[in-house]
């Protein structure tokens, strides 16, 4: 990832998606994420889930050279559809945004926290991780 033709480098999560990835290629830990959040939504109520774009393929921010990833459960819709009406109801569950790191082959989760707005800055290596939020 370069500057844009702007020379900005805050590349903002998790609308970006600099590497296109599948879901098989997704690190265990993040499909383990995604499995506990449909978990979650299922218990719930829910029977319709729909995905945004959970998880993301960033640039190295803990300076091994490896890409590391953000999955962000904020981009699961839960819905509830009963059979005899036309519109479901979606079900609120608590979203969390959690981020791994490589380690020598290995993921470590680094950061788990509430409902966040994320970003990447790309001007320094390795990139730094930006996160904010008004809920904490």
């Amino acid at each position: 990832e370069v500057a844009n033709a702007s020379g900005l480098t805050l590349l903002t999560g998790p609308l970006f998606q600099p590497v296109a990835t599948d879901e098989a290629e997704w690190p265990e830990p993040v499909q383990r994420i995604r499995d506990a959040t449909v978990d979650r939504c299922v218990e719930a109520g829910g029977n319709q889930l729909e995905w945004g774009w959970p998880a993301s393929s960033i640039p190295d921010i803990d300076g091994d050279g490896v890409r590391d990833w953000v999955i962000d459960e904020s981009w699961l819709y839960c819905g509830k559809h009963a059979e005899d009406e036309e519109e479901e109801d979606a079900i609120l569950i608590p979203a969390r945004v959690h981020v791994f790191v490589s380690n020598l082959g290995r993921w470590t989760e680094k950061l788990d926290v509430p409902d966040a707005d994320w970003a990447v800055d790309i001007s320094s290596k390795p990139a730094a991780l930006v996160v904010t939020t008004d809920q904490w």
